[in-house]
């Protein structure tokens, strides 16, 4: 009798986990290299920056592909960069790193198509938790060149939704002026 309560309560139950099944979830498959000396050796560039801003893109680099365009303020530098506000994109996908603004981070990147890309494969993370790569690292030094990109960052975002609304506005008001010069001219 316990062996037939327990198949009945198999089939009632197992139908039903069907039901809950997850959302399918794609591994990130890579190489993370296993000190902080091997990663300034693989990347171009490593520098310590605090996230300023972030924004969703389409960008065309070695993949035609979305991205995260992440743009940091860059504190220390170890290799690779010059410039005090470097603009690093972050793929989306399951290597993304996840950024978060107003946080510093020690950021492993790499040149794809002349333009920085980082991902969930390197040791990038956030400086709290890399206090061992960067004494690994030695010294570093402040960037050379003072730039703003803060304003050309934001403005391509809003030239985007900008010529996205004049689109739209001249979609809709041509047509509706032909309609009307239409009707007007049909009174007549």
């Amino acid at each position: 009798m316990r062996v037939l309560a327990g198949l009945l309560l198999l089939l009632v139950l197992l139908p039903l986990s069907a039901l809950s099944r997850p959302d399918t979830a794609y591994a990130c498959d890579c190489a993370i290299p296993d000190n902080a000396a091997e990663a300034l050796q693989e990347n171009a560039a490593v520098f310590t920056g605090k996230a300023l801003a972030m924004k969703g893109t389409k960008w065309t680099g070695q993949y035609d592909d979305e991205f995260d365009a992440v743009l940091f303020e860059v504190e220390r530098i170890w290799k690779g960069v010059e410039q005090s506000q470097i603009i690093v994109y972050n793929p989306i996908s399951s290597c993304q790193y996840d950024f978060k603004t107003g946080s510093s981070y020690l950021v492993y990147a790499n040149l794809n198509g002349g333009e920085w890309v980082v991902s969930n494969c390197s040791r990038t993370a956030e400086v709290t938790q890399a206090s061992s790569d960067i004494s690994e690292l030695g010294s570093s030094v402040p960037p050379r060149q003072q730039v703003n990109l803060l304003t050309t960052f934001h403005a391509s975002s809003w030239f985007n939704i900008g010529a996205v609304t004049a689109l739209a506005i001249v979609l809709i008001l041509v047509p509706l002026a032909f309609l009307v010069y239409r009707y007007r001219t049909g009174r007549e």
